[in-house]
């Protein structure tokens, strides 16, 4: 399924998101996105997700290299 946008999560929520979706998955990196630095072609929108109630934020297009300033394996 397309949503149209790429899910990200802020620092706080990255490891509810580990635990919900990703137990067990090996190989995980974490790419950490200066929005100051995004594109102005792929806005970013805090949007609710109702199953944990919680504002995550959404990017709409691709994310620019040159927005990336960290890329860390989470394991």
């Amino acid at each position: 399924m397309q949503e149209g946008y790429i899910h990200t999560s802020k620092a706080s929520q990255v490891d509810g998101v580990l635990v919900r979706y990703y137990a067990g998955v090996n190989d995980l990196l974490k790419l950490t996105i200066d929005v100051e630095l995004l594109d102005a072609t792929s806005p970013l929108k805090e949007e609710m997700a109702e199953s944990v109630g919680e504002l995550f934020p959404h990017i709409y297009g691709p994310i620019n290299k040159s927005a990336i300033i960290a890329i860390d394996k989470i394991r």
